[in-house]
This record gives structure tokens, sequence and C-alpha cells, in this order.
């Protein structure tokens, strides 16, 4: 009875370790397997209420440890189940007896016949978990450098979410509203990107951006940018207008409801725009050259409508990364009303 209990519980232990690690490393895009999911929930768990008492450089250098900690988490529990999976089909087998002496002789091959039959499978299981592992960090590398290098241009010339009007002026001045559709498109495919990385892989949404601009940030700029054109100029407005608002609001969206973040509906949505009264935004967009269709007080209903779909959604998550200005307390999601932010 017990080897029958063993046997199972040996088998069921080695499928699901392997079944998790094909899920984190051969599936892209889908729902991600529990050990992803709880690994950076414990690390982010036990780390952030320490991380909120620092300063702000220290801060940074703990919060950075979250993702890679993480990792090697779900790694430890993969080879831990793994070998502990042999180990109880050894004792099933009775090759061993279910005492720490003979565990740990037979993982250390001192043991012949069957038990080291049983030793060489784990171990040859163990190397295997190494290299597929490897992959899979080289995989969460290059998905975070690609990330990363669309921001770091944009923060050429933009830094925070005002700065919008800044990036659309450059092209209407410029009368390139084809490079225009063409900086949409790569920001509706970087969204894309980031949507299926960071969505099937948790532990990139932890991992630190590495400058001044946060990728959060750097999203809500450029689906700023779609959004104004799309609410002061609709025809005028790129093909890829709103291809980036429909890519960008769902991709947020997810990467909050993957957190665990329910961000309410709201009416309007201030977040980073606080200082920027939006008839200085129609008055710089004007200015530049964009002909602008609409009247002030409908452009404003326009672009509200789209960027409650996304700016709240970054922001819920930038404060739980403890990005931004709240960083170091507890940041609330900003909601106004209408006559606030005009």
């Amino acid at each position: 009875m017990v080897g029958m209990i063993a046997a199972a519980a040996g088998g069921t232990l080695l499928a699901a370790c392997w079944l998790s690690v094909a899920r984190a490393v051969f599936t892209q895009g889908q729902e991600p397997p529990r050990a992803a999911r709880w690994s950076i929930r414990l690390t982010a768990g036990a780390l952030t209420p320490v991380a909120v008492r620092l300063g702000a450089a220290r801060r940074e250098r703990l919060l950075a440890l979250c993702a890679p900690l993480a990792l090697f988490l779900m790694f430890a529990a993969w080879f831990t189940g793994g070998t502990t999976g042999f180990v109880l089909l050894a004792v099933a087998a009775e090759v061993i007896r279910p005492e720490a002496g003979d565990i740990g002789a037979m993982l250390a091959f001192e043991l012949a016949g069957p038990a080291r039959l049983y030793a060489i499978a784990a171990a040859v299981s163990g190397a295997l978990l190494v290299g597929v592992f490897a992959v899979y960090v080289a995989r969460i590398a290059a998905a975070h450098g690609r990330r990363e290098a669309l921001v770091a241009r944009l923060s050429a010339h933009a830094r925070e979410p005002s700065d919008a009007e800044r990036v659309i002026a450059t092209y209407v001045r410029s009368d390139s509203r084809a490079q225009l559709d063409t900086w949409y498109g790569e920001w509706a495919a970087w969204l894309s990107d980031v949507r299926c990385t960071h969505g099937g892989h948790p532990s990139l949404v932890y991992f630190r951006s590495s400058g001044p601009l946060s990728w959060l940030e750097a999203a809500v700029i450029a689906l700023d940018a779609a959004a104004l054109v799309e609410a002061t100029a609709p025809d005028w407005a790129p093909p890829n207008t709103q291809v980036l608002l429909e890519t960008g609001a769902g991709c947020l969206q997810r990467i909050a409801a993957g957190m665990g973040i329910a961000v309410p509906r709201s009416v309007v949505s201030l977040h980073g725009r606080e200082q920027r009264g939006f008839a200085d935004t129609i008055e710089t967009t004007l200015f530049a050259g964009l002909p602008v269709a609409r009247t002030e007080r409908l452009a404003w209903e326009v672009f509200q409508q789209e960027r409650t779909r996304y700016a709240p959604y970054a922001a819920a998550v930038a404060a739980r990364l403890q990005y931004g200005p709240d960083a170091g307390g507890t940041a609330a999601v900003i909601t106004a009303e209408q006559s606030g932010g005009r």
C-alpha cells in the first residue's frame, strides 16, 4: 500500500514538474503555470514591504532583485520536485528505504544496482532542467531587452505623459504623417510583444526599467499621442492610430489582471497629466499644424473615452511596482471629476 502511494505521488510529482516546465518555457502568450505566478508573488510579497521603508536608491536595488530571485525560486521548485519524484519512485520500487541516509546515499551514487539507475535518471532530469532553464532565462533576457530598447529611444525626447504633445508636434511640423503612422505601428508591435511575453512570463513585469523613463510611462506616452490625434483630428489620424489604442488598452488591462489588480472604470483619467490643461494641449497641437477638426469639449470627451481604457491600468501597475512619485508609500489610483481636468 505504501509503495503504491509512493509510486502515485512520485509519478504525479514528476508529471506536474515537467508539465510546469513545458508550459513556462515552450508556451508563449498563454496562461503561465502556477510556479511562475507564485514564485514572483512570494518574492515581491517578501521584498516590497521592506523596500518601501528604504531610500530611493536602496529601494531600487532591492526591488531589482524580485524578478531574478523569483526565477531561481521557480527553478528550485522544479529541481526539488523532479528529484523528489525519482526518490519516491525508488522508495515505491523498494530499492531504498524511506530514510535520509538511504536517500542521500542514492543521490550521491553510493548505492549500486537499481538504486543507481534511479540516481542516474534523477541526474539526467536535473541536467535537462538546467539546460531548459538556461534557455528560459535567455528568452526572458531577450524579451526584457526588446522592451527597453524602444523605451530608450523614446526617452530621448519624452520624459512624462504630458510630453505626448511634443511627440505629435515633431511629426506634424515635418509634415510626416506616414512616419507618424510607422511610429504608431512600431509601438503597436511593441505592446503586442509586451502583452504576449509579460502575460506568459509574470516575472518580466517586475524587471526594472533600465533608464529614468519606465516602460509603463513610455506606453502611456505612446498611447496618449495616438489618443490625442484621434480625439482632435480623426480624419487626419494615420491608419495605425486605432490599432495602437486597441493593442495598448488590451495589453495594460491584461497585465493588471494578471497581477490581481482590479481597476474601477473611471470617467476621467489625469494620471501623469495633472499639471497639463487640455486647452494648452489643443493650443500646442494647433501651433504644430495638426488639422484640429473637433471643438475642445468634444475632443476632451473623446480623449477621455480612450484614455480611461489604459492610463488607470498603467498607473495601478506602476503603483504596485513602486514606480513614480508614489514610490515608497501606498499609491492610490487617481480619479478626478471631468471639471478638474479641463
